[in-house]
């Protein structure tokens, strides 16, 4: 999934319960306020990672989920800007990886 708004909150929750995700990482979000989000160099948006071991690479861009129990994505964009109402900007889909 690729972001590229202000302030870009993004969690995974357990589809059973709406709950955050509890997997041994110990963080179902991600959050820009917090969190180092920012573009590799030369990109214009930010790979985020959900799966049950991180990637390598993907160092403070993977919340962990676990196998077997169902996830959903939340993702808030917090004092966006104009794109994000008139669809100019929208998030990215999610897209398979390997690794």
């Amino acid at each position: 999934m690729k972001s590229g708004a202000n302030e870009r909150p993004a969690a995974a929750g357990r589809a059973r319960t709406r709950s955050e995700v509890d997997a041994a990482q110990g963080q179902a979000a991600l959050r820009s306020l917090f969190d180092t989000l920012e573009p590799a160099d030369g990109a214009d948006a930010v790979d985020l990672r959900f799966g049950p071991e991180r990637p390598a690479g993907a160092d403070g861009r993977w919340i962990q989920t676990v196998p077997g129990r169902g996830w959903f994505a939340c993702f808030r964009i917090c004092g966006p800007e104009r794109a994000a109402f008139d669809g100019g900007w929208r998030p990215g889909d999610f897209e398979p990886r390997d690794g």
